[in-house]
Parts: C-alpha cells; sequence; structure tokens
C-alpha cells in the first residue's frame, strides 16, 4: 500500500476545506496514515531530535542528520494526515533548520458510498448496467455530495417504476457492476457476473441518499439468483486485529444475519460486520477464528456502525455504545466482498456506504467519523423510540412492492426517522416460534435502546394454527408476548388479523384470537384491527383486487398502505 511521489506540488489541506456544507466528510476525518518518510533533499541547520511538521499535521523527529546538518534519517512522531494525497515531496516546518523535503509512504482507507466521502475524489460513484442489455453507465455525484439520481434514472427505469416492483427481477433494474473506491486506492468494488450484480433502492432510504441493495439468499421475499454481491480487490488489505470498519446499513430480511462487508477469505480466516435482527450489540471485531463477524442490528432503520479492533483485543463503538473482548490474532487479510458470496448465510441489506480503515481509529476519531456520516447523509438518530414487529408473512412485506411493507409505510406516515423499526416478521413464521426465541430477537433490541417509547407489535395465528395450535394456545401466546414487552419497559401491541378465505374451522379459531385481543385479560395495551375493516375480511372467493395480491393470501401495496393508516393510529399517540 505504499505510494511513491511523482513530482512536487502543494497539497490541498482537508481543514475547513473538507466538508459540504457544515459537516465535514467522512474520509476526510480518517485522513491517511503515514507509515515512513524519506529525504528527498536534507536542507541545512538541523539538529538530531528536531520536530519537523508536515502539510496535514504529520510530524516527523529527526533521527540522524548528515555532516552539514542536514536531514538524513527520520521517524514518524505523528502519522494521521489530514490532506489529499501527495503526488510530489513535501516541504518541512521547523523551528531550527531549513530547506528539507521528504516523499512519504502512507496508507489509506478505502470508502464506498451512495454519495461523495472526502472533498478529494472527483470521479463516478457507481457504474450500473441495464439489467436487460448489459449497457453500462457511470453515475456521477453532484456538487452538492449527492447521486446523480436523475441520470440513473434516465438510464434504466424511472424511480416510480421500480417502486412498482413486487421483487426487483420483475422489470429493467440498475444493477451494480463497480462500486468506485474514493478513498484514492482504486480499490473498487466489481461483480462481472450479470446475474450477481446488486441493486439499487428506488428511494432515499438512508436520509438524502439511496442505498445499494444486496440480496445473500434466494426466496420468498427476496428476488432471484441468490447471492448478490460484489468482489474487493486484494488492494483491501488489513491485519486481523489492527482496522476499522464503519457502514450506513439497514437489514430489511430476517430470515438469517447476512454479512456485508468482509475482508479476507470467506470461508477461513477473515474480519467483517454482519446485519440481522439477532443481537443488538456487536460480538466480534475481527475475524481471525472461522467467519468471526461483528453482528449488529441495523434493521430497517439505517445505522452507523464504526467497529474498531486493535492489538489489544476488540473495542465495538456504536456512537456512544462501547464493549470490549479478548481475542484474535493478527492474521494478514486481503480481498473479499461486499455482500457475502454464499456461507449459508440469508437475507436482504441495503447499504449505503461502507469504509475499510486499515488501522484502529482512536475514540474521538470513531465518534467524529460516526458524527460525519449521520450528518453527510442526513441521518437522524433514531433516540426517540424503538419499535419491534413480530410476526409472518402478513407483517414481513410479501405480497407488496419490494420493502414497502406496512410496518415501512407505517413509520414513513408517522415521519418518526428518530424512532428504530426492527422489522422481525419471517414469512411462514409463528408468533409462538418468535416468542420462543424472545432473547435472540426482540429483547436485545429493547434492552440496547435508552429511548423513553418501546412498542412490541404482536400479529400471528393462522401459521400457528396450521401447526396445530388452538385458538386458547394462540391467546395464551399472545399472552406471553404481552408479558415479555412489559418486563423489557416495552409496551404490547397486538394485531386482530385479517379473516380471509380459509376453512370455517381456521377462520373460527382466528375470530376467537380476535375477540379475545380486545378485551384487557390479554394484556395488550392497544389493538390494530384490521379484523374490523370488512375489506380486508374476504371469507369467500370474492376478493378485491386492490388489495389482494394473486396469491389471494397476502396484501398488496394499496392493501399494505391500509394496513399501514390503522397501525399509524394506533402508534402515533403511543409515541408522544
Amino acid at each position: 500500500m505504499a505510494c511513491p511521489f511523482k513530482a512536487p506540488q502543494v497539497i490541498t489541506l482537508l481543514g475547513a476545506l473538507g466538508t459540504l456544507g457544515a459537516t465535514p466528510l467522512p474520509l476526510d476525518v480518517i485522513g491517511l496514515y503515514v507509515t515512513a518518510a524519506s529525504p528527498v533533499a536534507g536542507g541545512t541547520g538541523y539538529r538530531v531530535n528536531d520536530t519537523l511538521t508536515l502539510p496535514g499535521g504529520v510530524t516527523l523527529t529527526v533521527t540522524h542528520v548528515s555532516a552539514d546538518a542536514g536531514v538524513a534519517q527520520v521517524q514518524v512522531a505523528q502519522p494521521q494526515m489530514h490532506a489529499c494525497a501527495p503526488d510530489g515531496p513535501l516541504a518541512a516546518q521547523s523551528a531550527e533548520g531549513s530547506g528539507a523535503t521528504f516523499s512519504l509512504t502512507w496508507l489509506a482507507p478505502t470508502g464506498y458510498g451512495t454519495r461523495q466521502l472526502t472533498e478529494c475524489y472527483t470521479g463516478p460513484a457507481l457504474t450500473v448496467q441495464r439489467s436487460d442489455t448489459q449497457a453500462a453507465l457511470s453515475i456521477g455525484l453532484l456538487t452538492d455530495g449527492g447521486l446523480d439520481t436523475a441520470a440513473l434514472d434516465r438510464f434504466t427505469v424511472p424511480a416510480q417504476t421500480l417502486r412498482s416492483y413486487t421483487t426487483f427481477d420483475a422489470g429493467v433494474t440498475p444493477r451494480v457492476s463497480r462500486w468506485h473506491d474514493q478513498g484514492g486506492g482504486g480499490n473498487d468494488a466489481v461483480q462481472p457476473d450479470a446475474q450477481q450484480r446488486p441493486t439499487l433502492t428506488a428511494d432515499r432510504v438512508h436520509g438524502n441518499s439511496r442505498a445499494v441493495v444486496f440480496d445473500a439468499h434466494g426466496g420468498a421475499g427476496d428476488w432471484d439468483p441468490a447471492n448478490t454481491f460484489l468482489d474487493l480487490p486484494t488492494g483491501v488489505a488489513l491485519q486481523a486485529n489492527h482496522f476499522t470498519l464503519a457502514v450506513i446499513g439497514a437489514a430489511t430480511s430476517v430470515f438469517a444475519p447476512a454479512a456485508f462487508v468482509a475482508v479476507g477469505d470467506i470461508a477461513g480466516k477473515n474480519a467483517g460486520l454482519e446485519f440481522g435482527h439477532y443481537s443488538a450489540q456487536p460480538t466480534a471485531c475481527d475475524g481471525a477464528g472461522d467467519n468471526a463477524y461483528a453482528a449488529v442490528v441495523p434493521t430497517e432503520t439505517p445505522a452507523v456502525i464504526v467497529c474498531t479492533a486493535d492489538a489489544h483485543g476488540k473495542v465495538i463503538d456504536m456512537l456512544g455504545t462501547t464493549s470490549t473482548a479478548v481475542g484474535g490474532n493478527d492474521s494478514p487479510l486481503s480481498g473479499g466482498s461486499l455482500g457475502l458470496s454464499g456461507e449459508g448465510r440469508s437475507g436482504l441489506v441495503n447499504l449505503s456506504a461502507a469504509i475499510i480503515v486499515p488501522w484502529p481509529l482512536d475514540a474521538a476519531t470513531r465518534a467524529a467519523l460516526g458524527a460525519s456520516l449521520q450528518g453527510s447523509f442526513g441521518l437522524t438518530p433514531p433516540t426517540q423510540g424503538v419499535i419491534v414487529v413480530l410476526g409472518d408473512s402478513h407483517s414481513d412485506g410479501s405480497g407488496a412492492p419490494f420493502q414497502q411493507g406496512w410496518p415501512h409505510q407505517m413509520i414513513t406516515l408517522l415521519g418518526r426517522s428518530d424512532v428504530q423499526l426492527v422489522n422481525g416478521a419471517r414469512y411462514g413464521g409463528r408468533l409462538a416460534t418468535a416468542i420462543e426465541q424472545w432473547k435472540q430477537y426482540a429483547q436485545p433490541n429493547l434492552l440496547a435502546s435508552t429511548a423513553a417509547h418501546k412498542i412490541v407489535i404482536l400479529q400471528g395465528g393462522y401459521n400457528d394454527q396450521l401447526y396445530g395450535q388452538s385458538a386458547n394456545e394462540i391467546i395464551a401466546t399472545y399472552q406471553r408476548g404481552a408479558v415479555l414487552a412489559h418486563m423489557a419497559g416495552a409496551k404490547a401491541v397486538c394485531v386482530a388479523n385479517v379473516l380471509r378465505n380459509a376453512p370455517a374451522v381456521t377462520n373460527h379459531a382466528i375470530a376467537q384470537v380476535n375477540a379475545a385481543l380486545r378485551q384487557p385479560l390479554a394484556g395488550c395495551d392497544a389493538v390494530i384491527d384490521w379484523a374490523s375493516v370488512p375489506a380486508f375480511n374476504q371469507q369467500t372467493g370474492d376478493y378485491p383486487p386492490p388489495l389482494f395480491a394473486a396469491d389471494r393470501v397476502h396484501l398488496t401495496a394499496e392493501g399494505q398502505a391500509r394496513q399501514a393508516r390503522l397501525a399509524a393510529e394506533v402508534i402515533g399517540p403511543l409515541l408522544r
């Protein structure tokens, strides 16, 4: 990762310049890490132990001088350089001598973003290819730092068309073949296989930015084929206990955790961040062992995660939440992927920024980096509340346009970007299973939040009944869920389910459950009463086409929008 100089030049400093608006850009917060300096011109008038200062804040200590008092050798005393990468010798400032210039060797972070990450970068953000013709176009960055979405939409399909797809293979889509490295190292993440390229969201789901969507497993709620990912080149290199990873991400499917930043041999030693609904805090920051990822829960609400590992163990920083664990070794790692290629993991993840730093950042820089990512991408920290949804395919978005299920639409209607949404609903899932796995799904997210408003939405019954549970057993499951929610300091909101074209015995059981949920003995603090809407209660074959999908079980975007409005009417007052 050495970067030799070319010709003398004046470098661009990144003090007040490294901003778009008032927020320093993320890679400018990090800067470069100078590992060595060599005199090009020794100058005169220097002494051993003199301190020399270079542009960008790097300081050197003179260790040897020549007979004519020129600098012969130096050590790097302060390696952080907040300046664009120089391409020529740099002049040193000193209280003693004058005339010395130096060439430097440095490490640079690798940075991928759907908006500008540094003032020093002027190239494109992404190269996309049409899914039908494979025609390619580089998508640049605008003067405000944002992605040129107008050019993107003209090249493929308008955002409103993309937004209407039930799955992202429903029509022409933009597929990302290259995510350009803004860090200056030329470490672009690429995918030559057209079938394994990730796509982009239609909306600015991460503050002011669209996100790249990775799919780690085909199946219900996903799109085919499985495993869309981008390869990291070998130029992305680090030591297993000596790095920092930072991302803006959101998991939107809960089939299993999915690692979406992985450096090194995916099947062996690696370092990475894993997204899923399982643990509110990372459990590992290095990957010196077999597939040891940091498991985090950004959920549908975009989260900024900054993870640092150093030679003394592991340090995790999630904008104020820090934990430590000892372990790992200093194995060299290189290459890897954005989006995990295989390993049996599954899930959908939106990713708008990924930064790989081959050295550990100190606490102050980690905090500044987190604040920069929040500010640059226009994100609101979800400090005012957390909502955990436990349910089946009626809550995971099945039947609706991609990533537009009613929980997502509910948060949008409420305008509460300051509330974290953890959608733990699963296609084919049983409420009884979700309650049994309370400590795995819901509890960590509730306990990790310091917000005043905590809500658990409980929805289910049909799948439970299909697996042999009686109405009374399903009611008892809701009651257990309500008790657990209250123990975690949360309110329990129960959903009275739709009555659909199902066997009479099934609908009779669900009707009994709905009736019980409306009574105080159920323990529900509030009820979202889908069953009270006649259009949702289709016990015959006459289904209103605008509301129900072709499978006659799940609801369309319009149906989910009506569910979202009902939910917002119930949840809104609980967040006040």
